[in-house]
């Protein structure tokens, strides 16, 4: 399946940011880690999604870039 939005490493988004993806055929639930990229490379992990996108509200700080990736 293939990321949506947010792009991986993108900077200056507000709070919340809708992260989408596209679905896994077959799949029944969604992780969604998103880390860090600055220095401390810290993760966030969302398990047992049951949808195709999520919203984060908080956790995330406003100009940092992230990378992020979904296991089904």
């Amino acid at each position: 399946f293939s990321l949506l939005f947010p792009v991986n490493e993108s900077a200056g988004l507000s709070l919340p940011i809708e992260f989408d993806w596209s679905d896994a055929n077959g799949a029944t639930s969604y992780n969604l880690k998103i880390s860090n990229r600055d220095d401390t490379l810290q993760s966030v992990l969302f398990t047992n999604l049951r949808t195709s996108s999520f919203q984060v509200s908080n956790n995330l700080n406003y100009g940092s870039g992230y990378e992020w990736r979904v296991t089904a």
